[in-house]
């Protein structure tokens, strides 16, 4: 877990950056969603009925989504 921690904070710092730099407003936002025990379907956008989450679903419909992410041990 607290290599997560470290890699989520590296991503944010990494992200931020540019803005401490003075970079102009006109690149991308980038928003990382971090959830616990959230499954692909557990979201209006995969086909979830069960729980509203109009505001992630509207981001998906609007911007860029990543649904696939592979981890080779």
């Amino acid at each position: 877990m607290k290599y997560v921690f470290r890699t989520m904070l590296l991503v944010l710092i990494c992200l931020a950056a540019p803005c401490a730099y003075g970079q102009s407003a006109s690149q991308p936002n980038v928003i990382i969603i971090l959830t616990d025990d959230q499954g692909y379907g557990d979201v209006g956008f995969n086909g979830c009925t069960d729980i509203p989450t109009p505001n992630i679903d509207r981001i998906a419909k609007n911007g860029m989504v990543f649904s696939l992410s592979l981890i080779h041990i």
